[in-house]
């Protein structure tokens, strides 16, 4: 707001969230409401522990079984969260698994690969039906079902070593044809790796517009 304030009206300054959000709205032809409780998400994992769990009691697992499948649910939080920001194919165990291996996620890859495309697939179901989508909605929608954000000759992006692979795209689609992006940032700075940043996004910046 403060930049806003300090720069031409003709000027759009936004956060990649903002844009996000504009171009998910227009992208599914209805108004969005963000769901900031994430209460999809956390009811598509209690709902896969449930079964899981069920599976367990039915085989007679001990209760240290149980246990460990319970234990699942952080990283099955953050697996949602890193499949969406690093856009990663999710049908792809080689790819889900390298994913995993990034952000240390403490998971069995069969129990990722069982939950993971159909969590995806409901979050894309849910958004066209009903409008409602998460924070991390914003950045990957867009990306995932090719939405078309505003376009402009000119894109200033700031912090660009934070970016996640699924904010970077969305950057390039906001140029322009025969437009310019501006990128500023230092990869001695990356600090959000634990967000789903990817630390070698000047490197990969550089090779997408070399």
């Amino acid at each position: 707001d403060g930049l806003a304030a300090r720069l031409p009206q003709h000027v759009t300054v936004a956060t990649l969230h903002q844009i996000g959000l504009r171009t998910t709205a227009y992208g599914l032809g209805k108004r969005v409401n963000v769901d900031s409780a994430d209460k999809l998400a956390k009811d598509m994992i209690d709902q896969h522990l449930d079964m899981l769990i069920s599976r367990a009691s039915f085989a007679n697992a001990s209760e240290d079984d149980i246990a460990e499948i319970k234990s699942y649910r952080p990283d099955l939080v953050k697996l949602l969260r890193f499949a969406k920001s690093s856009l990663v194919n999710e049908h792809s165990a080689v790819d889900v698994g390298a994913m995993m291996d990034r952000f240390n996620l403490d998971l069995p890859l069969d129990i990722a690969m069982a939950f993971l495309p159909g969590a995806l697939a409901k979050t894309i179901e849910v958004a066209r039906r009903s409008g409602v989508i998460s924070f991390d909605d914003m950045i990957w929608l867009p990306c995932r079902l090719n939405m078309k954000p505003q376009t402009f000759m000119w894109v200033m992006v700031d912090e660009a070593q934070d970016l996640t692979p699924a904010q970077r795209e969305l950057t390039m689609k906001m140029i322009s044809a025969g437009g310019r992006l501006i990128y500023v940032g230092d990869p001695r700075q990356a600090i959000y790796a634990f967000a789903g940043a990817d630390s070698k996004s000047t490197e990969e910046i550089i090779k997408a517009n070399a």
